[in-house]
């Protein structure tokens, strides 16, 4: 991705967050249990970029139990306090925007990938370079 496009200033017009239930192919089993499901949560990011065209870019926020702190009321919690809209001059600079993200890195790189997914939509540019796939 252009590296470019990290430093032009969007405004977050919403943030949308709905729960999934994902049933694993197989059981995970871990020291502080067996997962047989996933809980997620996908966010669906509306930005306005400096054209003023309207990209929806999409990010998953996924707490684990016995793996972070985070919690999924928490999570919605602290999501459904972000005002909107959200001038920011460069995605570069979110913890500067969203201060009250240190609390939660779970929600944070939700929120993250899907600024960066849509401005890869924008730019009609893939997320990753080919080479980080293989």
């Amino acid at each position: 991705m252009n590296p470019n496009i990290l430093q032009q200033p969007v405004t977050l017009k919403y943030l949308d967050l709905s729960r999934h239930r994902l049933r694993l192919a197989a059981p995970l089993k871990t020291a502080t249990g067996t997962f047989e499901v996933r809980e997620t949560i996908v966010l669906r990011a509306g930005l306005q970029l400096a054209d003023g065209r309207i990209q929806t870019g999409f990010g998953e926020a996924a707490p684990l139990s016995g793996w972070t702190r985070e919690t999924f009321p928490g999570i919605q919690e602290l999501a459904r306090e972000i005002e909107y809209p959200m001038d920011m001059r460069s995605v570069a600079n979110l913890d500067q925007h969203l201060p009250q993200l240190t609390a939660s890195p779970v929600l944070r790189f939700g929120i993250e990938l899907a600024i960066l997914d849509a401005l890869a939509r924008a730019a009609h540019a893939p997320f990753l370079a080919q080479e980080h796939l293989s």
